[in-house]
């Protein structure tokens, strides 16, 4: 059977699923890569780890606090950002050092050749960042209940709601239209 705490594991088709590293060690619930780069927060040890070699082996660094959501810079690999409940953070060194960037948490992305975006918890607020530093507000979800946010192109947005919806966004968050809802 699967073990409680998956690891990371991989797959080429969506199907048949490998074992990559940390199987019954560590169980990611932020993951963010750029090529061979990867980040994660290991919710069993409360810990921010990073790999150089595709998720071969992973080093422990250094985090503000628990990160549920992370970005990595599509430009630069050691630009990593991480929200927390309540905060947003940044590191230019690949996680050994964080700043905060004095905005609440919520959920991120960045999508190559775009801006990075977040979805502030609570509010529904779209904001982008070229850089990550700077932040302005593109619109407003029509939902205050996300779980999941990833993008598309540089521009396509789609969020999951924590009410079985999923929401599209073509104009880099400014509007939202309704794809798909889960009926119970």
């Amino acid at each position: 059977g699967i073990p409680p705490h998956i690891g990371l594991v991989d797959s080429a088709d969506g199907v048949r699923w490998e074992e990559v590293a940390l199987t019954g060690v560590a169980d990611f619930h932020a993951l963010a890569a750029n090529g061979d780069r990867i980040y994660g927060w290991d919710s069993v040890n409360g810990r921010f780890l990073a790999s150089d070699d595709a998720g071969e082996s992973f080093s422990a660094r250094s985090a503000p606090e628990a990160l549920h959501w992370l970005a990595v810079d599509p430009e630069d690999p050691e630009h990593v950002l991480g929200a927390s409940e309540a905060m947003l953070y940044a590191s230019a060194d690949g996680g050994r050092s964080w700043r905060s960037l004095e905005r609440g948490g919520g959920l991120l992305t960045w999508p190559t050749g775009g801006d990075a975006v977040l979805l502030e918890y609570g509010s529904g607020r779209v904001l982008r960042s070229p850089d990550g530093r700077g932040w302005s507000s593109v619109g407003t979800t029509p939902f205050d209940d996300a779980v999941a946010l990833t993008a598309s192109g540089e521009t396509t947005l789609a969020a999951a709601t924590q009410g079985g919806q999923v929401w599209v966004s073509d104009d880099a968050g400014a509007s939202w239209s309704e794809r798909a809802s889960v009926s119970e």
